[in-house]
Parts: structure tokens; sequence; C-alpha cells
């Protein structure tokens, strides 16, 4: 009976052990936030504590116990971080679950990090890591499919929204749209966001929008919209893919794939969702149910190896937990999902279609069922967009733009340059862009209205957009979005130019400045001189009386002007002087003559009216482009509306200019510059440019407000102009216009100056001072025996200067020319000595004479005949 006795005790003690033998576990609080007014919210409750009831059953001697402080956000981020403040400062929670949507995490990890309290989220991880991989994963989706655009609706606090960005860029898919769509959105608003995306060049949507109900107001109003039919693909977020089932409807996601973390499909699961089920009234768990359950384990697990060490965080023990979790297999919190699951929305239900790893990508092992029960894979883009042009166009201003619909088929084909720029930018936006040409016609085939009526269809929906020749306005710009302009653009006119310059009686002066007018006739008295010098001893053309002898002087040297001298030269230094100057005025002439033929043709067209102002001072008609915006400007700048006259081609502005405003034609033609371009391609001999240029915003093309293709197309439209292609385009269409002086400056007609002849005349008096050198070092040392004897003599400096002036005057009988001369008639060979010049014998005379040594029977006599013959 004692032994009995003693059985019993050992046996109750082994039973009550834990808690005889190691006191009560230690109390770890733990905050928890949720939406508890929805499923959402009941079945992540439910998980947890079904999490923490396993984890402790499965363990007698625990010396740790989680508890739970449970909060209800409402669904509301501030009411979500007011809870965590409070569990925080009062309740002294060591860490918090939640929340229960991924856009408020931020708020919450923000805060409990100020706080160095660990924040768990229950949709995934507390890293980025698998927000990256998720990311990941759906640009692998796309790609899969080789839709190359897409569009991203997402709620503004989604911690996904820049990775799949970056993750879209990476394989080259270009996002046409990113819709934001918070709690506070209303159904108008979100119809709004529908209209505008259904203008987007993509039929593909990326949805990651929290929380569930708003995610349902969303799909309900998208398939008000008919937009959950054939050609549409949705994707879903992993948040939206988790809750498929329990708070988003099936219904209103027919044929929608989600992308979500992978869940293998093991018997523990199975057994847990059946266990759910019956303790939770028949709640559904879905995926991120399956994730909190593993994440409250991991911390009860974490909890637990902290208060077995002392000194360390339960941050600490959290990261460095390991264990097989239910959803994922052996698991850190720290590493979160690296495989995901594409799940297709089928009736009630959702099923795997795909699964995707960063080694592998995606691998598709069943069909898909798309929106509208179809099989076939969508194109992501089926609608062609309605791109609106203007009805009729002039004919002379075909080349800016032409447009002809087929009355019997109704097809409208559309050319011109801005046709193809519009098309070169399509093709530079790096994705498909069908689209068709609506024309602006009514149902008689006349032109429906004015540029302003035609933008004004885009702002009501009757076409995606419009291309033509459309001059972006502020008023304009209040209902539509405008493309980067495509070619530039202001309001100047055009007017007759008259030759103003070529009716000027001096304008034969003009060629030349003043100060090279003066150099030049310097130069040609210089050379004349020269000339003279080194011939007047040896060339009986440069002798003969004083006024004679300067007229030869200015003939000779002006008739070198014309190449008409008659004069011959016979000494050599004389022919280089001459042959120099001649090459100077060469230069010069043909300078003056191409100056002034350039002034009297093109270089003095001026414009026959030179500010708008005149126009309106006297009176003037003016002419403009008829339904163009260009009539209110006018009238703005001052105009009398009763003399503007509207015109419709550049045939009618070249022959409403030539009859002029007093003939029933006008002064002047107020335009955009690109169609006055048109104009003085083929007019521009008569007309140009001319006043100031009125800035306005330039041509482009018009799209719906917020769509996105405006700013992708004005980035394709930077890419044509930078490159050649639209260089080619406008000579294509537009012809090389530099070729014309169409931009309504007259070219330069300055005068030739000094600078750009100074080289010539530095040479040319160079020649002329070298030859004068080498004559006067000839001519002195040739006498310089008579030279050395009239320097020692008695008589003054002026005497003997007037000697040597008189001596040059004489004729160089030693030269040939004297020498043919008096072989012929032997008059002067007594006069004569070997080896003496007539220089030296008439110095040696007048030396001896001054001095009062003459002898008798000299050679010299005192009024020598030589001397009275000397002219």
């Amino acid at each position: 009976m004692r032994n009995q006795l003693l059985c019993s005790l050992f046996f109750l003690c082994f039973l009550l052990h834990p808690f005889l033998c190691h006191g009560s576990p230690t109390q770890v609080d733990v905050g928890v936030i949720l939406d508890l007014a929805t499923t959402t919210g009941k079945t992540r409750l439910a998980s947890i504590n079904m999490s923490l009831s396993d984890y402790y059953a499965q363990r007698r001697n625990f010396s740790s116990r989680l508890v739970l402080h449970v909060r209800d956000s409402r669904g509301d981020i501030l009411t979500a971080s007011e809870e965590a403040i409070e569990l925080i400062k009062s309740t002294k929670v060591n860490a918090i679950l939640g929340p229960q949507t991924a856009d408020a995490s931020p708020y919450l990890a923000a805060l409990c990090t100020k706080h160095q309290i660990p924040v768990l989220s229950l949709s995934l991880s507390l890293s980025a890591t698998s927000t990256f991989a998720e990311s990941a994963a759906i640009a692998a989706f796309v790609s899969t499919f080789r839709w190359k655009s897409t569009v991203l609706i997402h709620s503004p606090t989604s911690s996904l929204t820049h990775p799949l960005i970056s993750s879209l860029a990476t394989l080259n898919i270009h996002l046409a749209n990113i819709v934001p769509v918070d709690p506070s959105i209303t159904d108008g608003q979100i119809e709004a966001h529908l209209r505008q995306m259904e203008s987007l060049p993509t039929r593909v949507f990326i949805v990651d929008v929290a929380p569930a109900t708003l995610a349902s107001r969303l799909f309900s109003n998208v398939k008000a919209a008919g937009m959950m039919g054939r050609a549409y693909t949705w994707i879903l977020a992993s948040e939206l893919a988790g809750s498929i089932g329990s708070e988003l409807d099936p219904d209103l996601l027919q044929g929608a794939v989600g992308i979500r973390p992978w869940v293998p499909k093991t018997t523990r699961i199975k057994d847990f969702k059946k266990r759910f089920r019956r303790e939770n009234q028949g709640l559904e768990p879905g995926t991120s149910d399956l994730h909190a359950y593993d994440t409250a384990y991991a911390l009860a697990a974490a909890a637990e190896s902290w208060k077995d060490r002392p000194g360390s965080s339960l941050l600490d023990s959290i990261l460095e937990t390991e264990l097989d979790g239910m959803s994922s297999g052996r698991f850190k919190l720290l590493d979160g999902p690296t495989e995901f699951e594409a799940v297709n929305v089928v009736g009630e239900k959702e099923r795997t279609v795909g699964k995707w790893t960063a080694e592998d990508g995606f691998v598709l092992f069943a069909a898909i069922v798309w929106p509208g029960e179809s099989t076939a894979v969508p194109k992501g883009w089926e609608k062609k967009l309605r791109i609106g042009v203007p009805g009729k166009v002039e004919p002379g201003f075909r080349s800016f733009l032409w447009v002809e619909r087929d009355n019997r088929t109704g097809h409208v084909t559309a050319s011109g340059f801005v046709i193809e720029v519009f098309e070169a930018a399509v093709a530079e936006l790096g994705y498909a862009l069908p689209f068709e040409y609506v024309a602006f016609l009514d149902a008689e085939g006349r032109t429906a209205g004015d540029y302003n009526d035609l933008v004004r269809q885009v702002y009501l929906e009757k076409y995606d957009a419009v291309v033509g020749d459309i001059t972006i306005t502020s008023n304009r710009s209040s209902y539509v979005d405008f493309t980067q302009p495509y070619t530039v653009s202001g309001v100047t006119m055009v007017v007759p130019v008259r030759n103003h310059e070529s009716q000027n009686t001096w304008i034969f002066l003009k060629p030349l400045t003043a100060d090279l007018w003066l150099v030049s006739g310097a130069f040609f008295m210089f050379t004349g001189t020269v000339v003279w010098i080194l011939e007047h001893r040896i060339n009986e053309e440069f002798r003969g009386p004083p006024a004679n002898q300067l007229g030869t002087v200015f003939y000779f040297s002006f008739s070198t002007l014309v190449f008409a001298q008659t004069e011959n030269v016979v000494s050599n230094l004389s022919r280089f002087v001459v042959i120099v100057w001649v090459f100077v005025v060469l230069i010069l002439t043909s300078s003056y003559t191409a100056s002034l033929t350039s002034m009297l043709t093109v270089q003095q067209l001026q414009p026959a009216v030179a500010e708008i102002g005149d126009l309106i001072k006297k009176g003037e008609y003016v002419g403009y482009l008829a339904d163009s915006f260009v009539k209110g400007h006018l009238l703005s700048l001052g105009f009398d509306k009763s003399r503007l006259r509207p015109y419709r081609s550049p045939q009618q502005y070249a022959e409403a200019l030539s009859k002029g405003s007093n003939n029933g034609g006008v002064s002047a033609i107020v335009d955009e510059i690109p169609y006055l371009r048109v104009f003085l391609k083929d007019y521009c001999g008569n007309y140009t440019m001319a006043g100031p240029t009125y800035k306005t915003g330039g041509l482009g093309f018009a799209f719906p407000k917020g769509s996105s293709l405006a700013s992708d197309m004005s980035t394709a439209i930077l890419k044509v102009a930078e490159g050649y292609k639209m260089r080619e385009i406008e000579d294509r269409w537009f012809g090389d216009q530099n070729t014309c002086n169409s931009d309504g400056s007259s070219v330069s007609s300055s005068s030739l100056g000094i600078s750009s002849f100074w080289g010539l005349f530095l040479i040319t008096g160079a020649a002329s001072a070298l030859s004068l050198f080498l004559f006067f070092v000839s001519f002195l040392y040739e006498n310089r025996h008579a030279l050395n004897r009239a320097s020692g003599s008695e008589s003054s400096v002026w005497r003997r200067l007037s000697a040597i002036a008189k001596s040059f005057d004489q004729r160089d009988l030693s030269f040939h020319t004297f020498r043919r001369s008096e072989s012929k008639d032997g008059s002067m060979a007594s006069t004569r000595e070997p080896g003496r010049s007539s220089f030296a014998r008439d110095l040696e005379c007048r030396t001896s004479i001054s001095s009062h040594t003459h002898e008798e029977g000299s050679t010299c006599s005192a009024t020598p005949s030589n001397f009275v013959s000397g002219r």
C-alpha cells in the first residue's frame, strides 16, 4: 500500500514537473494589429492563435509564453499607427505582429524602429528580400508572354512599386502608366481612371491594391466597364492573390492570374485547412494565413531562445531562428519566400498554373483560362487608336500635311511632313502601337470644324489622339495633353523685298571703305613716282617739261587699273616694281567688281516693311491663313478686322502680295513660321520674312489628359530630332532651304577694308622701296669719285645737293638706249671720255667753276652745253 502511494506521488510530480520544478513561464507581450472587421483580419488572427496553440502543445517544458494584445486598425493606417504607439508605450510589448496589409507596413516599421521594437509583417516577411523576388516573378510572367507594355495600378504606399518598376525595365517591358488608387478614391474617380487606361497602348494590367475591400470596388468597376473580357490581362500581386476566395470574390476575377508565394500541396496543409474550417465556422484560410501561422510560430520559438540567452535581444533571436514552416519548408523570417506560383481564377476556385524560381524563371504546366473564358493568349493590345487628322487640306500645303478619304470604303490615307514625323516617333516608342487615321469630316465629306473643334474631339473621347499641324496654345492645353513640339514655331510676317541700294547714285563707292580708297590712291601715286625715278634718266618717255612729266606719273599709275599703260619701262628695277604692282591692282579690281556686283543684286534686297507696327499705322491690308488662331493674334496686336484678309494656300499668298495693299491684295502675310517656310520654298526670290517673331508653343500632337502616351511620344520625338531622321524628313518634304535666304535677314553687304589688303600693300611697298634703294646705291657707287671730290670742296651742302639733283635730271648717256641713239648721228661722241659718266664730268665742271679753278682748254665751259639741253 505504501509502495502504491509513493508511485502515485511520483507520477503526479512527473505530470506537474514543468510547473513545480521550473515555475511559471515568462510572459512575452506581443501586439497584434489587424482589421478585425474584415474576413482577412479574422482568418489571420485565427491562424496566429492556432499557431501558438500548436507550438505550446508540442512542448511541455517551455520557459516563455507569448501573450497577445490584439488591436483593431479598422482598415486605417493612422489608426494602426496610433494603436502601435499605445502598445509600445502603455502595454510595453516586446514585438508587434502586423499590420494586415503591406501599405501600412512602412509606417509601423519606422515607428517600431524608433523604439527598437521588432515588427513582423503578416503579408510576407520582415525584410524586403521577398518584395524584390515577387517583383522579379511578376516581370518574368509578363515577359513569358512577350508583352512589351503594361500598366501598374497600385496603392501609393505599396513597397512593391519601385522594385517592380526596376524589374520591368530590366526585361525591357514598358510601363505605359502608373495609376495610384487609395481608399479615399470614389467610384467616379475609378471610372475616370479606367477610361483613361482604355486609351493606353496596352491591355495588360498589374494590380497591387490594398486593402482587399478597395480591390473589390476596383474590380466591380472594371467588370462594369467591360474590361474583364477578351484581350484583357489582369495580374494580381501576392497580397491580393492570397485573398482570393476569402475577401476577394472570385466572380469579379474570372480569368485573372495571381502571383503569390509558392505553397507545396502537402498533407500537413490539407489537414490544417480542414481543421481551420472546422474551428472557424467554415472560413477558408488563404496563402497569407499560412504565412501568418508560420510567422507566429517562429516568433514563439525566437522568444523561447531569447529567454534562454541572457544579454541578447529579441530581434537577434528572431533573425537567427530557423525552422520548418507549413507554407515554405525550412525558412528564416529574414529570408522570406523565394519561390512563387501563378494561380488562375476559374469558377469559384483558383488553380496553380505555373511556378517561378530565380534559377529557372517561370515554368507553366497548365493552360491559363484568360478573361472572357478564352484559352488564346491575349496579344496585350487589341484596339487600334483612333487618330484624328484634319479634314481637307489646301493643295499648297500638302507637303506639310495631306489627308484623303476613300468615299466608298471610308479608308483614310495621310501623308506629308507631319505624318512622317508622327510615324517616325511611333517607331521609336519601343512597343507596338496599332492605330488608324480618322479624317475630321462630316457626313457630307466637308471639314467638320476648325482646329479647336478637332482638338476638342480628344476631350470628348471621340478620338484617342489628334495628329496634325496643331499649334500648342494655353486654351487647348487646358483639356488635352500635348507632346513636345516637333517643329520650331512662332508667328511672323512675309513681305516683298525691294532693292534699295541699287538705286543709290554713289553706290559705286561703297565696295571699298574710305581708308582703302585713300591708301589705294596713295599707293597709285607712290608707285608712279617710283617708276618715274627709275626711268627718268634712261627713258625718253619719262622726260620732257615738268607738267608733262607730272601727267606721265598720274597717267602711268592709274592706267594700270585697266592695264592700258602706253609707256614702256626699260629698267629691270622698274619692270620688277610694275609686275608686283599689277598683281596688286588685279586683286583690288577683282575684289571691287565682286563686291559691287553683290551690292547691286542679292545683298541689297531689303524688306518692303520692317515692322508690323508700320502696317497698323498706315492702315495696310494684311493676310493670314484661314481658320487659324493667327487672326485672333492680329486682332490682339491692334489690327482693324476690316484690314484682315484670309487665304488658304501659298499661291494665294503670292498673288495677294504681288497685287499689294492698294490693288486688292495685301502688304504682308502674317502666319506661323512652318507655313511661311513652305511658302518661301517656292517664292523666296521675291519675298522674305521680316519683323519680330511672336513665340508660340510650337506644333504638337494631342492626347487625353493624363495619358502617358503624351510623355512617351515626347521622348520619341526628341530621339527623332536628335538624329539625322528629322533632317531627312524635312529635306524630303521641304527641300534644302539653305539654297534660299528665307529667314528674312538680308546678307551683310559691308565694304572691303584696309585690313583685307594690308599684306598686298606691304608687298608692293617693299618691292618699290627695295628697287629705289638698289637704284640709289648703284647711282652713288657709279659716281663715287666725283662725289668724293665734291665733298672735299668749299661749296655749301645746298650747292652740292642742287648739283646732284640737276645732274640726276640729265640723261644717263651710258645707258644702252642713248648709246643706240648716239651711234646713229655721232653728234656727242667727241664730248665723252672713256670710263667717265656724264654725271662725273658735270660734277667736276661745277666744282671747278664754283672754286674759280677753271683752266683754259678744259672741256668745261662757264655754261656747259649739256646743262642747257639737259631737259
